[in-house]
C-alpha cells in the first residue's frame, strides 16, 4: 500500500515584531502579541496549538517513520519546513508548535529532525510576516506508509490504481424491509 496523508489547514496573522533569526526552530503560536525576543515566531495568532491538534493526528506523529510538514503561505510566498514524528511527542502545550532542528522535545515541540528553522525563511517574504493586516494560511501534513488506512480509503486507494475488487469494501446497501 501507498503513504497515507493526514492534512490541517489553518489561519494565522503576521506582526511587527516578527524577526524570523532564530537558527535552531521556528514558531507558531495562538499568542496575539510577541516580544521581539522571540526571534523563532513567524506567525501569531494560529486557530490552533500543539494540544488542538486531533487525536488521530497525535497518534500518527508520534511514530519516528512519520513525515511531518508545516507550510506558511502568504502574498506570494510560500515556505516549508519538514522533520520527523517521535514517540516522546506530547503536543500538549495550548497555546506553542516548534519545529525543532535537534531532538529535543517538549509539549510545544511539533516536530523534530526538521530541514529548516526560522531564519531559513527568505527575506522577501519577511516584511508580510511583518504586517497586522497578511492572514497567514498554515498547513500541518503528515506522511507515512506505515499509518492505517481505513477500509474505504483501501478501496479508494485500489480504484486510483484501477483495480476494482470483485466484491466491494464498502457495503452500502441498506436491507429491504418486507
Amino acid at each position: 500500500m501507498g503513504t497515507k496523508r493526514i492534512s490541517l489547514e489553518f489561519t494565522a496573522w503576521g506582526h511587527p515584531n516578527i524577526r524570523c533569526s532564530h537558527g535552531t526552530t521556528l514558531m507558531i503560536t495562538k499568542d496575539s502579541n510577541v516580544s521581539t525576543r522571540g526571534d523563532c515566531v513567524a506567525a501569531v495568532a494560529a486557530e490552533v496549538g500543539s494540544a488542538d491538534l486531533p487525536v488521530k493526528f497525535k497518534e500518527a506523529a508520534r511514530n519516528p517513520d512519520t513525515v511531518i510538514t508545516l507550510t506558511l503561505e502568504v502574498g506570494p510566498h510560500r515556505f516549508t519546513v519538514a522533520g520527523r514524528g517521535h514517540p516522546s511527542l506530547t503536543y500538549g502545550h495550548p497555546h506553542d508548535m516548534v519545529a525543532r532542528r535537534s531532538g529535543y522535545t517538549c509539549s510545544r515541540t511539533l516536530m523534530v529532525g526538521a530541514d529548516k528553522a526560522a531564519k531559513d525563511i527568505p527575506g522577501e517574504m519577511l516584511p508580510f510576516l511583518q504586517s497586522i493586516d497578511s492572514v497567514i494560511k498554515a498547513t500541518l501534513a503528515l506522511e507515512g506508509s506505515h499509518m492505517q488506512l481505513t477500509r474505504k480509503e483501501q478501496y479508494l486507494e485500489k480504484a486510483s490504481e484501477g483495480f476494482i475488487p470483485s466484491k466491494p469494501l464498502i457495503n452500502n446497501s441498506r436491507p429491504v424491509k418486507k
